[in-house]
């Protein structure tokens, strides 16, 4: 059961819909950074992304990470 429901979820994750849905959440959510002008936060995801982009060769994968990092451990502000 466990196998079969990881096997789906690398599926989805290496699939290009979740890549693409991953890039637009990023452009919100940077967008929402630069209009803040906070250059921490903006700093914070892109070392974040770059960071995990050297562990794993999936892009969306960085970009989640990224997006984690600054929503939920520095606490930046949020596109909802």
């Amino acid at each position: 059961m466990l196998k079969k429901l990881q096997k789906q979820a690398m599926s989805v994750v290496k699939s290009k819909m979740f890549y693409y849905l991953m890039v637009v959440v990023s452009v919100f959510q940077l967008y929402k950074i630069y209009l803040d002008r906070s250059t921490y936060c903006a700093a914070m995801f892109v070392l974040t992304a770059a960071i995990a982009c050297q562990f794993t060769k999936n892009k969306a994968l960085c970009l989640v990470a990224g997006l984690v990092v600054t929503n939920f451990v520095v606490g930046c502000s949020k596109i909802m």
